[in-house]
């Protein structure tokens, strides 16, 4: 008698036990399912990326200016946050969303160094730009930025 007491016991604490674990296995599943498609597309758009085109305009000759003050049009994005160089830093929060849209966060930190002259308007678009971020695309290596103020074509930085 007690021998089919322990196996009873034995039996029904196993097959709770495994009920828990499907369970646990069956919630971890349904959320990586949800979350699939933002965690791929986001793991491939964080990375360092250099601007190579500013509304269609090939900005070479620009990171050549900036070169000689050790400066680059820069972005860096990681888990839903962004940081860069014009001439001055900057850093913000942005929802980066599956369906290539974006919302950025309405505060961004920004440095206040004098640019040279012939760079405050620049950076100050750049950072415009940035500031007003509504979609994204991403095609290999290339990384397409746009909104109500322009578009921005970055390079991933090897």
């Amino acid at each position: 008698m007690l021998k089919k007491i322990l196996l009873s016991a034995t039996v029904l604490l196993s097959f709770t036990a495994c009920t828990n674990n499907i369970s646990k296995n069956t919630n971890t599943n349904n959320d990586n399912i949800k979350n699939k498609n933002v965690t791929i597309q986001q793991n491939s758009i964080n990375a360092d990326w250099q601007l190579v085109k500013f509304v269609g305009q090939d900005v070479s000759k620009l990171n050549d200016k900036y070169q000689k003050n050790k400066q680059v049009f820069t972005l860096k994005i990681s888990n839903g946050k962004l940081a860069g160089t014009a001439y001055n830093s900057f850093f913000t929060d942005a929802l980066i969303k599956p369906d290539n849209s974006l919302v950025m966060n309405k505060n961004m930190g920004v440095t206040r160094m004098m640019p040279p002259p012939e760079g405050i308007d620049l950076e100050n678009y750049y950072l415009s730009a940035i500031a007003n971020l509504t979609n994204w695309k991403l095609n290999n290596n290339t990384l397409v930025l746009w909104g109500k103020k322009g578009t921005l074509e970055f390079k991933r930085k090897q």
